[in-house]
């Protein structure tokens, strides 16, 4: 119904003061807010104990995404670009959450019986989801010749075992959609590149990938400092600086990044400063010897510049 009604104002044929509607009555986000996000988030939390929910919510999930693709693809809605990136972007977040649900579900539920194994074996010879129901006296059914051809596979057993292999086959997808996501933000960044939100959004998807802190650290001083800043992002990144990461990152095998991001969780949390300078005279000591890569010393001059100017503090000098 919004979506037909936002057509419908922004026709060529409509008065100039009925063209205001979408951007007036906030349309946008509350066609995500009211149409999707509700359903979407009782249909996740209902998933951790119903599989029938999860299959609802994968489903759901399939619909938004050609839903809002097939909005960014209407030349009448270009001017909500922007808007329709940001949920293409939430709705890959929510791919990549089924990816962790199904992984951690199979995990659990998975056990290593002669079924078991059975079943994963008819799954990674046939390629499809249909042999998962082929029974062990089916499997037995086949033809000699058939067998002879299954002997003859010249490719190298998992040395995991084959049921680990299909379940190690899940983890790709949920980095395939973290970087899908990563891509819509960026889109979106590239369409408004004031956009504190979506910076905030980056720095959700890299907290958690090890070696990706600085770009975590990185994108929440953007979200802070852009011209139109994420002011929640703030409360929620403590957690980059809890104590018993910043305690890693103090170990003498830390890498340069880790120094770097250790040196700014003590300025932005005022914790443990007396043991700034002689962490700081580490940090550049490595620097000197071992350097740093291009896109390191980029983040790492605006991650500066952001100390500078409070971190973005409301009320800050600068």
């Amino acid at each position: 119904m919004m979506h037909n009604l936002m057509e419908i104002s922004l026709a060529p044929s409509v008065p100039a003061s009925l063209r205001v509607i979408p951007t007036k009555y906030n349309m946008i986000i509350h066609l995500w807010t009211h149409a999707f996000h509700k359903l979407l988030e009782a249909l996740r939390h209902a998933s951790f104990s119903s599989p029938l929910a999860l299959e609802h919510l994968q489903d759901f999930i399939y619909f938004a995404y050609t839903f809002y693709t097939g909005l960014l693809e209407e030349p009448s809605l270009q001017a909500f670009c922007a808007g329709w990136l940001e949920a293409l972007g939430d709705l890959a977040c929510y791919r990549m959450a089924v990816a962790a649900m199904v992984t951690n579900s199979q995990l659990s539920g998975a056990a290593l019986t002669t079924d078991a194994v059975s079943q994963a074996a008819a799954i990674s010879a046939d390629g499809s989801t249909d042999a998962k129901e082929k029974s062990k006296s089916e499997m037995s059914a086949r033809s000699s010749s058939d067998l002879l051809e299954a002997c003859i596979d010249d490719s190298p057993t998992p040395s995991v075992g084959i049921i680990a292999a299909c379940m190690m086959d899940i983890e790709p997808e949920k980095e395939r959609w973290r970087g899908i996501a990563k891509e819509w933000y960026a889109q979106g960044l590239a369409d408004t590149p004031g956009t504190g939100k979506l910076h905030h959004h980056l720095r959700l998807l890299s907290r958690e990938v090890e070696g990706e802190e600085l770009r975590a650290v990185y994108h929440f001083v953007k979200s802070m400092t852009t011209l139109h800043p994420f002011l929640t992002s703030r409360e929620l990144v403590l957690p980059i600086w809890s104590s018993t990461v910043q305690s890693r990152r103090s170990q003498p095998d830390a890498t340069i990044p880790e120094l770097f991001v250790l040196l700014h969780g003590m300025l932005f949390t005022n914790i443990q400063l007396d043991d700034f300078t002689p962490n700081l005279a580490c940090f550049l000591r490595r620097l000197d010897i071992e350097g740093a890569e291009e896109r390191e010393w980029i983040m790492m001059a605006t991650v500066n510049v952001g100390a500078i100017m409070e971190y973005g503090r409301p009320g800050g000098v600068l």
